[in-house]
């Protein structure tokens, strides 16, 4: 699903979270906002998350990283706060994880 670079706004429909068969998510460049929802990692076959140059504000949700298939990750220029959980280790697949342009602070794991 790409959706990237239109004018989405508000939080992410929890009928995305039915979608079982979702591999890619690309929600780039709008102006989407409220907390990353945890019902992502529960996509079981998600590779692929995109969600830049949004309004995203709260904490890394630590369900996310039971995506264990995840292959890129892009939370860059969103207002995320917080530590870096543990549990990013758990993505052990990943090729891409952009996270900068936030507010997140603390150690690396």
């Amino acid at each position: 699903m790409d959706l990237s670079n239109n004018r989405l706004m508000g939080s992410l429909p929890r009928e995305l979270s039915m979608c079982k068969q979702l591999t890619h998510v690309d929600l780039d460049n709008n102006a989407l906002s409220g907390s990353i929802p945890p019902w992502l990692g529960d996509l079981p076959l998600l590779g692929e998350l995109k969600l830049s140059s949004n309004n995203f504000t709260g904490s890394l949700p630590l369900n996310l990283f039971n995506c264990w298939i995840l292959l890129v990750l892009s939370l860059d220029y969103n207002s995320l706060t917080g530590n870096l959980p543990e549990e990013i280790c758990k993505l052990t697949l990943i090729n891409v994880l952009k996270l900068n342009k936030n507010k997140l602070s603390g150690q690396i794991p």
